[in-house]
């Protein structure tokens, strides 16, 4: 099994906020599935685990007042602990999306700079677009503050070393 790569320019990411809501929770269900079997993705559920958004676009879901999101609000803390959920609801100000494109184009712009490999860091990693698009001789760390998120970049990409948590402690 090769390294998840979205198709440059393939958003996977749904773009309304109530479809968003329900991709990350479709992900977190598949994550406890693949944790409680102890196995990896295959190619088709790491499609699905493509879709996870993080909650920066969707901060309704924290807010305890909004009653359109209180269903799905209840799903996301049962299947988070409360640590995860408080890991969470601290990325909505500062969680970013790196678009397929712009990575594949930063990694093709260092590959023609006479990159060839070697160690790389990714300090905020997200669920990996840039891990995605390393080349083959690229060994990839990426640290990622919000749990979920890490482990979303663990399950597309278990060839990279993801550390999950605040950067200044790794």
């Amino acid at each position: 099994m090769g390294r998840w790569r979205p198709a440059v320019g393939e958003r996977c990411t749904p773009t309304s906020p109530a479809a968003r809501i329900a991709a990350n929770i479709e992900v977190l269900e598949l994550l406890d599935d693949l944790q409680t079997m102890g196995r990896r993705a295959t190619p088709e559920e790491q499609a699905i685990l493509a879709t996870w958004s993080g909650w920066g676009a969707t901060p309704a879901i924290f807010d305890e007042a909004d009653a359109d999101t209180a269903a799905a609000r209840e799903r996301v803390q049962a299947l988070m602990s409360e640590e995860d959920w408080s890991a969470a609801r601290r990325t909505v100000l500062n969680a970013h999306y790196t678009d397929p494109t712009v990575a594949a184009a930063m990694w093709s712009a260092l590959t023609d700079l006479g990159f060839a490999g070697g160690r790389v860091l990714e300090p905020g990693c997200g669920s990996g677009n840039l891990i995605a698009y390393a080349p083959p001789g690229a060994r990839m760390t990426g640290v990622e503050r919000d749990p979920s998120t890490a482990a979303v970049a663990r399950a597309l990409y278990p060839d990279a070393d993801i550390h999950s948590g605040p950067f200044e402690q790794f």
